[in-house]
């Protein structure tokens, strides 16, 4: 269905909060949006969609496209947390956690590592991930780290690492996940998983990803957000447009976790964007003072962080990708201060063409990092990387 045209006629205008509830009146959340299509939302209030708990399929993507949409938020419900008491096996595909107590998750269900703690390389281990068994007290999950797990050597987790259930699921069939339509918004979009297929197509000229933010729009991530397993890209910022807040785990993707178009804006805290099949993130030509911080990018097929002609600030933790740690590429500018890099394919950090990538001495982590060109050496077509203390 094509709904990139959308001419606004309002009937009714609300002087009050409202709070539309799925599926207790509304079967899907685009039925909810829908419902707004003639309602003229003003400044100071919000429309809130509440997702209840349950796995929802959708054969056709969601569409904002509500002139007011900077006032709708699409909440679901909260997510269940879980103690992990450790790391009981890592496979080529799969991961096994143990949990103090694994009732009320199943196979199937959608759960979140926001924060690992333990030793050696955890930080790979986080994201989001679709349960593939159980077996008392023990959660199996599918993966899709791009390096081989064995290089990781041995990786414990701690009972202060947390394991949470995404109780609002969305199951994409052969569509992509959210899209907001060219310069409109959504206020919110909080704690809600969006799983894919692994298709790869475009629908009325729309790519199949998880979520997409058309040109000069605008969307707010909250809470536990997840975009994982689909075939093309876990979320992407269209030209001109700006994703903000806490972004989730794009995890597992058939291209890049997170894609910023030429001139997209981006700030962002906590976002994890392991194992996709290119780059963690990829920016080419974002807008000038992007920010994204305390991100986890490792074991992705190309790059944790890929610039294109971009200027960004980043402070990451960037380990075991197939490429590189963080590229700085074709007239970027990356100020990674604070950002770590390891055991990444081909170097840690990495400038060229006319890229400059600044760092600092945090930056070797657990082994020495590795720097291409090497600090103070002037690379091809005047690119470098200067090294801050």
């Amino acid at each position: 269905m094509n709904r990139g045209v959308k001419q606004a006629v309002y009937f009714d205008i609300l002087i009050e909060d409202l709070t539309l509830n799925v599926p207790a009146e509304f079967p899907t959340i685009q039925a909810a949006l829908d419902s707004l299509n003639c309602t003229f939302i003003p400044p100071g209030i919000t429309v809130t969609i509440k997702v209840a708990a349950g796995k929802i399929t959708q054969t056709q993507a969601i569409f904002a496209t509500h002139d007011n949409g900077d006032r709708i938020e699409v909440v679901g419900a909260d997510p269940v947390p879980y103690t992990v008491t450790g790391l009981q096996g890592m496979t080529a595909t799969e991961f096994t956690f143990n949990l103090s107590n694994a009732a009320g998750i199943a196979v199937g269900d959608i759960v979140d590592i926001t924060d690992s703690f333990g030793t050696g390389h955890h930080h790979s281990l986080m994201g989001a991930y679709r349960v593939t068994a159980v077996s008392g007290n023990a959660v199996t999950v599918a993966h899709h780290m791009q390096t081989p797990v064995a290089g990781l050597g041995t990786v414990t987790l701690s009972n202060q690492t947390i394991l949470r259930k995404i109780t609002t699921v969305i199951k994409c069939t052969q569509c992509g996940g959210l899209r907001i339509n060219y310069g409109k918004a959504l206020k919110r979009w909080r704690n809600i998983a969006l799983v894919g297929d692994g298709s790869v197509a475009w629908d009325d000229g729309w790519a199949r990803h998880g979520i997409h933010v058309g040109a000069r729009g605008m969307l707010y991530f909250e809470g536990y957000v997840a975009c994982i397993e689909f075939g093309m890209s876990g979320a992407v910022a269209g030209a001109a447009s700006m994703i903000w807040g806490q972004i989730g785990k794009m995890c597992g993707n058939g291209y890049y976790g997170l894609e910023l178009a030429y001139g997209a804006g981006i700030e962002c805290t906590y976002a994890v964007t392991n194992h996709n099949a290119k780059a963690g993130i990829y920016a080419p030509g974002a807008m000038p003072g992007g920010n994204i911080k305390s991100h986890i990018s490792c074991g992705n097929g190309s790059c944790g962080i890929l610039t294109d002609g971009a200027r960004i600030d980043v402070q990451t933790i960037a380990g075991f990708n197939k490429a590189a740690g963080i590229t700085s590429y074709y007239s970027s500018s990356v100020n990674a201060t604070g950002s770590i890099a390891f055991n990444n394919g081909f170097a840690d950090f990495q400038a060229f063409t006319s890229s400059s990538l600044n760092v600092t001495s945090t930056a070797g982590y657990i082994t020495p990092a590795v720097y291409d060109p090497p600090i103070g050496v002037e690379g091809l077509n005047r690119n470098g990387i200067n090294f801050t203390l």
